[in-house]
C-alpha cells in the first residue's frame, strides 16, 4: 500500500516519516521520570521502614531532580 504523499505526487500532507519512534528529548524525559519514580519509591520505602532521615531526604531530593529538572533541561536544551 502506498503512502498518501506517494499517491498524490507532489502534494505534502504534513506527514514526516524519518523512521524514528520518539525524538531524543521525549526519550530523555520518559527515562528520567521512570528513574525518578524508582528513587521516589525507595524514599517512600525508607520512610516506612524507619531508615536514616538523611538517606530518605536525599532519595526524595534525587527523585525530584529526576522527575522535574532533568526532563525540563533536556527538552529546553534540545529545543534551542
Amino acid at each position: 500500500m502506498l503512502h498518501p504523499a506517494q499517491v498524490h505526487g507532489d502534494r505534502d500532507f504534513g506527514i514526516r516519516d524519518d523512521g524514528g519512534m520518539l525524538e531524543t528529548p521525549v526519550m530523555i524525559g520518559i527515562v528520567s521520570i521512570c528513574i525518578g519514580f524508582v528513587f521516589f519509591m525507595l524514599a517512600a520505602t525508607g520512610t516506612r521502614s524507619k531508615w536514616d532521615k538523611k538517606v530518605t531526604i536525599t532519595l526524595f531530593a534525587v527523585a525530584i531532580v529526576f522527575m522535574t529538572i532533568i526532563p525540563v533541561v533536556g527538552a529546553v536544551g534540545f529545543a534551542a
